[in-house]
């Protein structure tokens, strides 16, 4: 399935800094995902795009969603060109385990069927399926998903946990600034990555301002990503970037345009 690869008009102005290729031990990161025999999308009739429709399934259910949630929400019409499903446990639940969101994925291709809100949503009209993760101390379970090669969705794995793409939204200096997440036991690395958040930027990281900064975090953490030979990501590198620069490519002109007016609304607030 094609994508329509928008362009920026003459003159607009590169708000960050050019993307760079990412240091990793292999030639290629993207992981084949299947494609649903659904109907063609980004086809004009009548000067209409058809928007494309992503379903997430999120191992967190605060953090992922308050970033994702100007997409999910989308009630100001924002971004025309793609809807996104996202489903989690219900909040203060506990979350999903990487093996409960790979159960849950496995009973949804069964049903064929998403139900989401009251609404019922047609597993073939599905462009893109992802599973977002921290590896806490999931990662035997996520190798284990891995080696199996799930082809009909898309994992994306940060280890050790979300917070660390929330700091490259902001932030690109993992080797000075979060030595000691490294240095910890690996079950206490998401608290001491959520606590150099806090500690970085007054008041913490507020993952819905982060989505705001979304193209800072895919350059810094393409920059910043390595990984082995099965695709798992090294400890300080998170594949939220390959996620998100699929989302940017496919709302890159509303994007730059919501981008832009809120730069514009800063600027009048702050004066």
């Amino acid at each position: 399935m094609a994508r329509l690869a928008y362009s920026q008009s003459d003159g607009t102005q590169d708000l960050f800094p050019k993307r760079q290729e990412p240091k990793v031990h292999h030639h290629s990161l993207q992981v084949p995902v299947e494609k649903f025999a659904g109907s063609p999308r980004y086809e004009k009739e009548d000067g209409n795009i058809e928007p494309r429709l992503y379903f997430v399934i999120s191992g967190g259910t605060t953090r992922e969603r308050h970033f994702l949630q100007t997409l999910i929400n989308n009630k100001d019409k924002i971004f025309h060109s793609l809807n996104l499903i996202f489903l989690s446990s219900a909040i203060r639940a506990g979350g999903l385990t990487p093996k409960m969101m790979d159960i849950q994925w496995k009973e949804i291709q069964r049903s064929g069927r998403i139900r989401q809100h009251g609404r019922d949503y047609v597993l073939e009209d599905i462009d893109k399926v992802y599973m977002i993760t921290d590896v806490d101390h999931y990662e035997t379970v996520l190798r284990e998903i891995l080696r199996r090669g799930q082809k009909s969705c898309e994992w994306i794995i940060s280890n050790p946990c979300i917070e660390l793409w929330l700091y490259y939204c902001y932030f690109e200096h993992p080797k000075v600034d979060l030595e000691s997440v490294r240095s910890a036991e690996p079950s206490k690395r998401s608290l001491q990555m959520k606590a150099i958040n806090d500690k970085l930027l007054k008041g913490g990281i507020d993952p819905r301002k982060a989505f705001f900064n979304m193209r800072r975090g895919i350059a810094n953490a393409k920059k910043c990503y390595e990984d082995d030979a099965t695709h798992f990501p090294a400890l300080l590198s998170t594949q939220m970037w390959k996620f998100c620069e699929d989302i940017e490519y496919v709302i890159s002109e509303e994007f730059e345009k919501w981008h832009q007016a809120e730069i514009n609304r800063i600027r009048l607030y702050s004066k």
